[in-house]
Protein backbone atom coordinates (compact mmCIF):
# COMPACT_ATOMS: atom_id res chain seq x y z
CA UNK A 1 0.00 0.00 0.00
CA UNK A 2 1.26 3.46 -0.78
CA UNK A 3 -0.07 6.91 -0.34
CA UNK A 4 1.70 8.78 -3.09
CA UNK A 5 3.06 12.23 -2.34
CA UNK A 6 1.42 15.14 -4.10
CA UNK A 7 3.12 15.67 -7.50
CA UNK A 8 5.54 18.61 -7.34
CA UNK A 9 3.66 20.77 -9.87
CA UNK A 10 0.39 20.29 -7.93
CA UNK A 11 2.06 20.96 -4.58
CA UNK A 12 3.47 24.22 -5.95
CA UNK A 13 0.07 25.20 -7.37
CA UNK A 14 -1.67 24.29 -4.11
CA UNK A 15 0.61 26.72 -2.29
CA UNK A 16 -0.03 29.45 -4.87
CA UNK A 17 -2.91 31.79 -5.51
CA UNK A 18 -6.60 30.97 -5.50
CA UNK A 19 -6.75 30.26 -9.25
CA UNK A 20 -3.73 27.94 -9.12
CA UNK A 21 -5.26 26.06 -6.17
CA UNK A 22 -8.57 25.70 -8.01
CA UNK A 23 -6.77 24.35 -11.09
CA UNK A 24 -4.72 21.93 -8.97
CA UNK A 25 -7.85 20.72 -7.19
CA UNK A 26 -9.62 20.11 -10.53
CA UNK A 27 -6.62 18.18 -11.85
CA UNK A 28 -6.39 16.07 -8.70
CA UNK A 29 -10.12 15.37 -8.80
CA UNK A 30 -9.93 14.34 -12.48
CA UNK A 31 -7.01 12.01 -11.73
CA UNK A 32 -8.77 10.49 -8.74
CA UNK A 33 -12.00 10.09 -10.71
CA UNK A 34 -10.14 8.14 -13.40
CA UNK A 35 -8.66 5.84 -10.74
CA UNK A 36 -11.94 5.16 -8.95
CA UNK A 37 -13.93 4.65 -12.14
CA UNK A 38 -11.76 1.58 -12.65
CA UNK A 39 -13.02 0.25 -9.29
CA UNK A 40 -16.78 0.81 -9.01
CA UNK A 41 -18.67 0.37 -5.74
CA UNK A 42 -20.66 -2.55 -7.13
CA UNK A 43 -23.11 -3.78 -4.50
CA UNK A 44 -21.30 -1.97 -1.67
CA UNK A 45 -23.21 0.88 -0.08
CA UNK A 46 -21.56 0.88 3.36
CA UNK A 47 -20.78 4.61 3.19
CA UNK A 48 -24.49 5.32 2.66
CA UNK A 49 -25.03 4.26 6.27
CA UNK A 50 -21.71 5.05 7.96
CA UNK A 51 -21.19 8.64 6.82
CA UNK A 52 -23.19 11.70 7.69
CA UNK A 53 -24.38 13.97 4.86
CA UNK A 54 -25.31 17.48 5.99
CA UNK A 55 -27.13 18.46 2.80
CA UNK A 56 -29.48 15.48 3.27
CA UNK A 57 -29.72 16.05 7.04
CA UNK A 58 -28.52 12.46 7.38
CA UNK A 59 -26.62 11.69 10.57
CA UNK A 60 -23.72 9.25 10.54
CA UNK A 61 -24.67 5.70 11.41
CA UNK A 62 -28.15 5.85 9.90
CA UNK A 63 -29.12 4.45 6.50
CA UNK A 64 -29.70 7.09 3.86
CA UNK A 65 -33.36 7.53 2.94
CA UNK A 66 -32.32 7.28 -0.73
CA UNK A 67 -30.63 3.90 -0.31
CA UNK A 68 -32.29 1.49 -2.75
CA UNK A 69 -33.52 -1.89 -1.45
CA UNK A 70 -31.20 -3.73 -3.84
CA UNK A 71 -28.27 -1.50 -2.81
CA UNK A 72 -26.99 1.62 -4.45
CA UNK A 73 -28.33 5.13 -4.50
CA UNK A 74 -31.89 5.93 -5.55
CA UNK A 75 -30.85 9.46 -6.54
CA UNK A 76 -27.42 8.60 -7.96
CA UNK A 77 -27.68 10.98 -10.94
CA UNK A 78 -28.52 13.94 -8.68
CA UNK A 79 -26.82 12.90 -5.43
CA UNK A 80 -25.22 15.64 -3.30
CA UNK A 81 -21.66 16.82 -3.93
CA UNK A 82 -20.54 15.29 -0.61
CA UNK A 83 -21.57 11.88 -1.95
CA UNK A 84 -20.10 12.43 -5.42
CA UNK A 85 -16.73 13.44 -4.03
CA UNK A 86 -16.41 10.76 -1.34
CA UNK A 87 -13.96 7.96 -2.15
CA UNK A 88 -13.07 5.40 0.50
CA UNK A 89 -9.57 3.93 0.55
CA UNK A 90 -10.86 0.72 -1.04
CA UNK A 91 -12.34 2.60 -3.98
CA UNK A 92 -9.14 4.61 -4.34
CA UNK A 93 -7.33 1.33 -4.96
CA UNK A 94 -5.30 1.43 -1.74
CA UNK A 95 -6.85 -1.73 -0.25
CA UNK A 96 -7.24 -5.32 -1.46
CA UNK A 97 -10.43 -6.58 -3.12
CA UNK A 98 -11.48 -8.41 0.07
CA UNK A 99 -11.27 -5.16 2.02
CA UNK A 100 -14.31 -3.64 0.31
CA UNK A 101 -16.25 -1.91 3.13
CA UNK A 102 -19.35 -4.11 2.93
CA UNK A 103 -17.15 -7.23 3.17
CA UNK A 104 -14.72 -5.92 5.81
CA UNK A 105 -17.39 -4.18 7.88
CA UNK A 106 -15.37 -0.95 8.06
CA UNK A 107 -15.28 2.16 5.85
CA UNK A 108 -11.83 3.75 5.71
CA UNK A 109 -12.12 7.47 5.05
CA UNK A 110 -8.91 9.37 4.11
CA UNK A 111 -8.68 12.79 5.75
CA UNK A 112 -6.27 15.68 6.07
CA UNK A 113 -6.20 18.15 8.96
CA UNK A 114 -3.66 20.93 9.14
CA UNK A 115 -1.55 19.22 6.47
CA UNK A 116 -1.51 15.92 8.40
CA UNK A 117 -2.88 12.88 6.56
CA UNK A 118 -4.89 10.43 8.65
CA UNK A 119 -7.58 7.78 8.22
CA UNK A 120 -10.96 7.56 9.92
CA UNK A 121 -12.24 4.00 10.31
CA UNK A 122 -16.00 3.78 10.74
CA UNK A 123 -17.79 0.56 11.54
CA UNK A 124 -20.29 -0.27 8.80
CA UNK A 125 -21.31 -3.72 10.06
CA UNK A 126 -22.14 -3.93 13.78
CA UNK A 127 -19.58 -6.01 15.64
CA UNK A 128 -16.90 -5.83 12.95
CA UNK A 129 -14.58 -3.77 15.16
CA UNK A 130 -14.63 -6.52 17.80
CA UNK A 131 -13.08 -9.06 15.40
CA UNK A 132 -9.35 -9.64 15.90
CA UNK A 133 -8.72 -9.85 12.14
CA UNK A 134 -10.34 -6.44 11.59
CA UNK A 135 -8.20 -4.85 14.29
CA UNK A 136 -5.06 -6.50 12.88
CA UNK A 137 -5.90 -5.22 9.38
CA UNK A 138 -6.42 -1.67 10.68
CA UNK A 139 -3.03 -1.81 12.42
CA UNK A 140 -1.43 -2.90 9.13
CA UNK A 141 -3.14 -0.10 7.20
CA UNK A 142 -1.91 2.51 9.72
CA UNK A 143 1.63 1.13 9.49
CA UNK A 144 1.73 0.71 5.71
CA UNK A 145 0.27 4.15 5.01
CA UNK A 146 2.35 5.68 7.81
CA UNK A 147 -0.66 7.53 9.25
CA UNK A 148 -2.68 7.75 12.43
CA UNK A 149 -5.89 5.74 12.10
CA UNK A 150 -8.84 6.85 14.25
CA UNK A 151 -11.44 4.15 14.91
CA UNK A 152 -14.98 5.25 15.69
CA UNK A 153 -18.51 3.95 15.56
CA UNK A 154 -20.77 6.03 13.30
CA UNK A 155 -23.49 6.29 15.93
CA UNK A 156 -21.59 8.74 18.11
CA UNK A 157 -18.53 9.78 16.02
CA UNK A 158 -16.41 9.56 19.17
CA UNK A 159 -13.02 7.89 18.75
CA UNK A 160 -12.78 4.54 20.48
CA UNK A 161 -9.13 3.92 19.59
CA UNK A 162 -6.24 5.52 17.71
CA UNK A 163 -3.71 3.34 15.92
CA UNK A 164 -0.35 4.23 14.40
CA UNK A 165 3.11 5.20 15.45
CA UNK A 166 3.52 7.66 18.33
CA UNK A 167 4.86 10.41 16.00
CA UNK A 168 1.85 10.05 13.65
CA UNK A 169 -0.64 10.10 16.53
CA UNK A 170 1.07 13.15 18.07
CA UNK A 171 1.17 14.96 14.70
CA UNK A 172 -2.58 14.40 14.31
CA UNK A 173 -3.28 15.53 17.87
CA UNK A 174 -1.29 18.73 17.27
CA UNK A 175 -3.06 19.40 13.96
CA UNK A 176 -6.47 18.85 15.56
CA UNK A 177 -5.65 21.18 18.47
CA UNK A 178 -4.55 23.86 16.01
CA UNK A 179 -7.74 23.48 13.98
CA UNK A 180 -10.01 24.11 16.94
CA UNK A 181 -11.53 27.57 17.18
CA UNK A 182 -9.90 29.87 19.70
CA UNK A 183 -12.21 30.76 22.57
CA UNK A 184 -11.77 33.77 24.81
Amino acid sequence: MTWAPLPAHLAKAAAGNRHARRGARKELYATLTAVVEARPCGSCSACCTSLGVQSLRKPAGTPCSHLAAAGGCGIHARRPTACKEFFCLWRMGVLDDGDRPDLAGVVLNPKTTGGVRWVQAMESTPGSLERDETFAKLNRVAAELNVALVICRPSDQEPIDILGSAPNVEALATALRRSLPVTK
